[in-house]
């Protein structure tokens, strides 16, 4: 088994290095999903027309499949839209057939 040397000159096992990997990756991909929908979602909301898209924050849950937005609003020609909280609640297993169920949908204005 092929080994790498820590920083204090110890050798480590190959599964140690894979373990820590792993671990890193799914702590940024746990960190870093919030920021991508904050993302998608400005990103839709502009290619629907809306302009002055203030979006608060994103929680998201992925053990519950759930997803909230705080305090959203934007600009839609002369309409001004907002809301104080939208909670998207999402059924994981119809994602493998390539649907997208909401189990909830919460709209705070």
């Amino acid at each position: 088994m092929s080994e790498r040397v820590s920083s204090s000159g110890r050798k480590l096992p190959t599964y140690v290095w894979v373990a820590g990997i792993l671990l890193l990756i799914v702590a940024l991909v746990l960190v870093g999903t919030p920021f991508a929908l904050k993302w998608s979602l400005e990103r839709w909301l502009a290619d629907q027309g809306a302009v002055e898209i203030e979006i608060d924050d994103i929680d998201f849950n992925p053990f519950s499949g759930q997803v909230a937005v705080k305090s959203m609003s934007y600009r839609a020609e002369d309409d001004r839209t907002s809301a104080e909280g939208l909670v998207l609640e999402v059924d994981w297993s119809h994602l493998f057939s390539r649907q997208i169920f909401l189990r909830k949908i919460v709209l705070e204005t």
